[in-house]
């Protein structure tokens, strides 16, 4: 009777190993979706500000008013002389917004409250 040097796991040895990740996986898969889930909503709060800060500098320099168009989850940029044109949109995946319109004159360039809906049904409100 010959025994063979064969290196190698076994079966059961290459189980636990794949019980184990397994186990491990279902514990921090959960915890990174919040994580991502945490900063969508972080760089949408930003996207956000940036929105108002373009607004803003757009009518300084080009002395036009601009009114802004909030409608669930976009947002439409649009020039007060012509409306039909919109200049920027912007689409938001974890930021709800009621139906609403923020007109920003370059005389009146002062940021605006709006109010959103975060991801988990909470109402809150930025300056734009």
């Amino acid at each position: 009777m010959s025994h063979s040097k064969v290196k190698g796991f076994t079966l059961i040895e290459l189980l636990i190993v794949l019980v184990l990740m397994g186990l491990a996986l279902s514990i921090v898969l959960p915890n990174l979706q919040k994580q991502v889930d945490k900063i969508r909503f972080k760089g949408e709060l930003q996207r956000l500000e940036h929105i108002g800060e373009y607004a803003r500098y757009h009518t300084y320099f080009t002395n036009s008013p601009l009114v802004i168009k909030f409608n669930d989850k976009q947002i439409l940029v649009t020039s007060e002389e012509q409306k039909d044109i919109v200049l920027r949109t912007f689409e938001f995946k974890s930021l709800t917004f009621p139906s609403k319109e923020l007109r920003i004159t370059p005389k009146e360039n002062q940021p605006q409250t709006v109010s959103f809906t975060t991801p988990k049904g909470e109402q809150q409100e930025i300056l734009l």
